[in-house]
């Protein structure tokens, strides 16, 4: 897909022109509330859950997180893994919010986490972040910095809490698991050992950027692939590639609903200014 980023990207410039495009398309597949979307969510979920429990340490794969799910019985503890896979469920199947009596249950419930004043001002300031002008990616990166910088052990919350605020910043009805699937991928990875860039620090806004330029096409790609298998016509996944992708590449030409690209230069400065 042309909005998935090819080769070494530098500058944030163009780091944040393949988010756009690359959102902006799954924004059109969003608002076109599909049949399978509800699925297609899911297994985001647990992509990003595989992922998250990967970056614990952890060697469960998403067969295992599936299987593990659904054969449990009624009132067993998932254990840990389950509980990160269970997160991401919850973030893929309700309304988008990021106040306290969203995040709390979450993060207490499913992350572990002990809730406490800094994690309460952090959520108390994404509803101030989300008047600001900021690009979404922007946002994203922002909210995911403040929480580890807040908790260094809510890391994972964090990544959960990005996605949440791009969902809301794009005003979709539910979010979307993206950024966190792409946690161990080379966008996450800097320096001549490439060891992994933590938000807030050096490089984390570029980061961010390129993890969901590459998030939003592979979800585009899974989006197509469902369409196929509910398409008796042969020629439906192409009519669904044709249609995601080029309403995409015209909304990050000249659109800026979500205040995603405008123009390559002037969202360039605004997120190395902002992250």
């Amino acid at each position: 897909m042309w909005a998935r980023p090819r080769g070494l990207v530098l500058h944030d410039a163009d780091a944040a022109y393949a988010a756009g495009a690359a959102l902006n398309s799954s924004d059109n597949l969003v608002r076109q509330d599909l049949p399978w979307a509800g699925a297609w969510r899911q297994r985001l979920a647990l992509r990003n859950a595989a992922a998250a429990v990967n970056l614990t340490g952890r060697r469960e794969d998403e067969s295992a997180l599936r299987d593990t799910h659904f054969l449990r019985s009624a009132g067993d503890d998932p254990g840990p893994a389950g509980h990160l896979l269970m997160a991401r469920r919850r973030l893929a199947s309700r309304t988008t919010g990021c106040d306290a009596e969203t995040v709390r249950p979450v993060a207490e419930q499913h992350f572990g986490l002990h809730w406490d004043d800094a994690l309460t001002e952090v959520v108390t300031n994404a509803a101030d972040m989300m008047v600001s002008s900021r690009p979404a990616p922007v946002l994203a990166a922002e909210i995911a910095a403040a929480v580890y910088r807040a908790r260094p052990d809510a890391e994972l919350l964090g990544f959960w809490l990005a996605d949440m605020l791009l969902a809301q910043r794009f005003r979709w009805p539910v979010p979307v698991p993206l950024l966190m699937g792409q946690a161990a991928s080379s966008a996450f990875k800097s320096g001549e050992h490439r060891k992994r860039v933590r938000p807030g620090g050096e490089g984390w806004g570029r980061a961010v950027f390129l993890a969901y330029a590459t998030a939003a096409a592979d979800a585009c790609d899974l989006g197509i692939e469902l369409a196929a298998r509910g398409n008796t016509d042969c020629g439906g996944a192409e009519v669904a590639r044709q249609g995601f992708w080029r309403r995409g590449e015209t909304a990050a030409l000249g659109r800026c609903g979500a205040g995603i690209v405008v123009q390559s230069k002037a969202v360039g400065a605004g997120c190395s200014a902002a992250v």
